[in-house]
């Protein structure tokens, strides 16, 4: 007798108490409590209620047959090779596909492909600090390529919103300093700053004889570029004494780092400059759904204070001294001073990501030219100030030559 035969003698069996609930259990297969809810069915609706409710209906799973499914799989070798799951479920999703990650999963899975991020269980080993907010960045191969490219980047704590990211050579102040305009220009001043100790925040003097929180202390209370900029507007700063106190930044590069590069690929973006220029919608994107809201609505951003020059503020600031024929060096190169009686002249040479290279000096801003041409041979320049050389002390001289 089949399940549906016995439902159909019994079910009425118990109903008109001819038969317990427990033989009627026992007789049909069910338990004692699919059995009063099949009683109260029968009598609302007959032998109707022994039907199964999604009888006729197509399954979902077989909306996507044999040719979909191989569509699919194509799609993710042709376009997002080597991406996590949930990456090519958001590219399925932007272009009108109605497929839940559950059955993506499925689908891969069926056809052999294992995604790069799936989950594993790890014991958490170390409990997660009061939320603050906090800088960092990562060195990886962003466009899929072997080339080495750094982001910078900053995360509010509160709510995990992106403030801000720049992609650059190397990971050094100038990157830092984008990351901090895009900050001030958008939200405000923060109250305080969590970073770890990379010399672009503090200075890396060693004193015997110091403990890791004098030495903290020091490199708080010394004069660096990013202390100075933080004493001009009023933020705290506040140093991690452990890898562990950077989890929540390192857990959003390993988000970037499982997008980012399948996102490029995927648009053509092949260098710093067209990433700089996609961040905008992105971090839109990526915040509209993945921030949090915060415990206190209550905002911890300020104004800039007034009278402060950004260009200037978020330059790096370097010394210098011209000869009798008005040249300098810096990294080795030789560069001009454009400026009316340049020699024998003290001066503050000025880099920025926005402005290029400048001179200030009485007050006043001058420009500079390269003297040398610049090669590539052993010096001590770094990569990312190379590239503002190439953008905006030789762009004239590449163009005039094209």
């Amino acid at each position: 007798m089949t399940k549906t035969c016995a439902k159909k003698k019994y079910i009425p069996l118990a109903c008109s108490g001819k038969i317990s609930i427990r033989i009627c259990a026992e007789k049909t297969g069910l338990s004692m409590r699919q059995v009063c809810r099949l009683k109260a069915a029968w009598r609302k609706r007959g032998d109707s209620a022994f039907i199964n409710g999604h009888k006729g209906m197509r399954p979902k799973n077989l909306l996507f047959t044999k040719e979909v499914r191989r569509n699919i799989v194509n799609a993710y070798y042709r376009l997002w090779r080597g991406s996590p799951f949930a990456c090519f479920h958001d590219f399925l999703l932007a272009t009108g596909w109605r497929i839940s990650y559950t059955t993506l999963s499925k689908v891969m899975r069926g056809a052999g492909v294992v995604s790069p991020r799936q989950h594993k269980n790890r014991r958490r080993k170390h409990p997660r600090r009061k939320e603050r907010a906090r800088t960092g960045e990562l060195v990886h191969d962003w466009f899929l390529d072997g080339s080495r490219y750094t982001i910078h980047g900053a995360v509010d704590d509160a709510t995990h919103r992106i403030l801000g990211l720049w992609m650059c050579r190397n990971e050094c102040r100038l990157g830092y300093n984008e990351v901090m305009r895009q900050i001030l220009t958008q939200y405000g001043v923060p109250k305080a700053c969590y970073t770890d100790r990379h010399a672009s925040f503090v200075s890396h003097t060693r004193k015997k004889g110091k403990t890791t929180e004098e030495l903290v202390d020091y490199n708080r209370q010394s004069m660096t570029h990013w202390n100075g900029l933080f004493r001009i507007l009023g933020m705290e700063s506040i140093l991690a004494l452990s890898p562990q106190g950077k989890g929540r930044i390192e857990r959003l590069w390993q988000t970037l780092q499982g997008r980012l590069p399948f996102i490029f690929r995927y648009k053509g973006i092949r260098t710093p400059e067209k990433a700089n220029a996609f961040f905008t919608a992105f971090i839109a994107a990526f915040n509209a759904r993945f921030a949090v809201s915060p415990q206190d609505r209550r905002t911890a951003f300020s104004p800039v204070p007034a009278g402060i020059n950004l260009a200037h503020l978020l330059s790096v600031k370097v010394r210098r001294r011209t000869g009798e024929n008005g040249l300098f060096m810096f990294h080795g190169y030789t560069f001009r001073l454009c400026a009316e009686r340049p020699a024998f002249r003290d001066f503050t040479l000025c880099l920025s990501e926005q402005s290029g290279i400048f001179a200030l000096s009485g007050g006043k801003y001058y420009p500079v030219r390269l003297a040398d041409m610049l090669g590539s041979g052993a010096d001590s320049m770094p990569e990312v100030e190379k590239d503002l050389v190439r953008r905006y002390l030789l762009a004239d001289i590449h163009r005039a030559a094209g």
